[in-house]
């Protein structure tokens, strides 16, 4: 039994959600329509930015072009090297939900401005953002009321990965069997994404890792890195506490040392280059802390009371996999510690400060 939060139905949602977009013909006719490019620049904000994060390697290796990810604020303010592009092989790619977030809508009239072409990724079909760029993919995954989304973040990502996938085929930058293996795993992994969830709920009942979390840290590795900075953002949406977020080899620069007996760290795991060192670390950090969680997608053999084994889909480092574990997590923590996920905290701060376009 899941609990009353608002947000248990949007995750519930998102199998059906992305199996539908796997069959997004629009989708992939905006892929195939994108002439040839040399790189392209991300620029979004929140968890919006950590698809970015995740996905950037995944677009140029598949895409076969330079890919770059910026804040709003940065591209504006810190990106000179876009002055260097080819305007005409130079795209942004402008994510925001809602389609109203002012600052990457800022953004983005910069870049055409400066003669650049816009893709923008958005649910909201009649936005300022769908109206500001040149072409648009449509998330159709339905609205959030909730603060920390959930399946709006998934669907950004399977767009961003679908996307690049039918431009490197349709481009001649990726062969057929690699697509199709690609694609085949993102089905299989789809497919799976209830049992992902209750695999997690179940996991959470037995009390692991949910009576207290504070002085949260979330580490990972490779594309992973980017599912650590959103795994940190919903857990601090949800909790309404401070946490940090770092890549694993980077933790060992000083971070470590924050470490005490109650700090809480989530460690993600697949089979990598980084397997032993995250091994390593979690076993270093139960000396410290019983507060510790590995989610591990992997051939291995590594299990444990605190480690929690999910589906190994190596073409995408699991992410969706990942995602969903933390999207849980996130829900059912604040529940089990008798908090609303979804309560008031600081929201009136975006109409103070004036972030969001009606």
């Amino acid at each position: 039994m899941k609990g009353t939060s608002v947000m248990w139905n949007y995750i519930m949602e998102e199998q059906e959600v992305l199996g539908r977009m796997l069959c997004d013909k629009a989708l992939f006719e905006t892929a195939s329509d994108v002439p040839e490019l040399e790189s392209v620049y991300i620029v979004a904000h929140g968890s919006s930015y950590n698809a970015s994060v995740v996905m950037a390697d995944f677009l140029s290796r598949y895409m076969s072009v330079r890919v770059y990810g910026y804040t709003p604020a940065n591209f504006m303010h810190n990106c000179s090297s876009i002055k260097c592009e080819d305007q005409e092989r130079c795209m942004v790619v402008a994510i925001s939900q809602t389609g109203t977030s002012r600052g990457l809508l800022e953004a983005a009239g910069l870049a055409k401005d400066m003669g650049f072409a816009v893709l923008g990724i958005t649910q909201v079909k009649d936005s300022p953002l769908s109206h500001l760029a040149d072409r648009c993919l449509y998330l159709e995954c339905g609205s959030e009321e909730s603060n920390a989304k959930t399946k709006g973040y998934s669907s950004t990502l399977l767009a961003l990965m679908l996307f690049g996938l039918k431009y490197g085929f349709s481009h001649g930058k990726l062969e057929l069997g690699i697509y199709q293996a690609v694609l085949q795993e993102l089905e299989q992994c789809i497919n799976r994404l209830d049992a992902a969830m209750d695999q997690v709920v179940n996991w959470c009942k037995k009390g692991g890792f949910t009576s207290r979390l504070e002085n949260l840290y979330v580490l990972g590795a490779g594309m992973n890195y980017g599912t650590a900075m959103e795994g940190q953002l919903k857990l601090m949406e949800t909790m309404c506490i401070p946490s940090m977020f770092n890549d694993i080899e980077e933790f060992s620069h000083g971070m470590h040392r924050s470490i005490n007996e109650t700090s809480s760290v989530i460690l993600l795991n697949t089979d990598s280059l980084y397997t032993e060192l995250i091994s390593s670390t979690f076993s270093y950090l139960m000396k410290i802390t019983d507060r510790v969680l590995m989610l591990y997608a992997g051939n291995g053999c590594i299990c444990g009371d605190k480690v929690l084994k999910l589906d190994y889909y190596p073409l995408t480092q699991s992410v969706l996999v990942f995602t969903m574990a933390l999207q849980v997590l996130s829900v059912f923590i604040p529940e089990a510690v008798g908090y609303d996920p979804n309560r008031e905290a600081n929201d009136d701060y975006t109409q103070y400060v004036r972030t969001r376009v009606s």
